[in-house]
């Protein structure tokens, strides 16, 4: 089992960065609102899923919920450095148009 694990990298002031690391589950979902609470909706978000080692559809309702209160306020949100199961789910899911995937 991997902790779950949400932290701001880096908020230059043009765009925030969230990495999100371990297990993405209901048990993870508090630990996620804290830390996406402290983002700023009105500039480009992005979420590096590098360290990210399993998400399931409490994870996915997070992002999508993120995505909506990042659109409200002005900003972008992009995924970033995701693996091929998360890519999968996200594809299964049919997100694309509400979530930017880069590599």
């Amino acid at each position: 089992m991997h902790v779950f694990d949400a932290r701001m990298l880096t908020s230059d002031g043009f765009s925030d960065r969230l990495l999100l690391s371990g297990e993405f589950d209901e048990l993870a979902v508090p630990r996620f609102d804290a830390a996406a609470d402290t983002l700023d909706t009105a500039q480009p978000i992005i979420v590096d899923l590098r360290d990210l080692s399993f998400i399931d559809s409490s994870g996915l309702r997070c992002l999508l919920n993120l995505a909506q209160r990042v659109e409200w306020g002005g900003g972008t949100i992009r995924l970033e450095h995701a693996d091929e199961r998360t890519r999968r789910l996200l594809a299964i899911a049919g997100v694309g148009a509400r979530l930017e995937i880069a590599d």
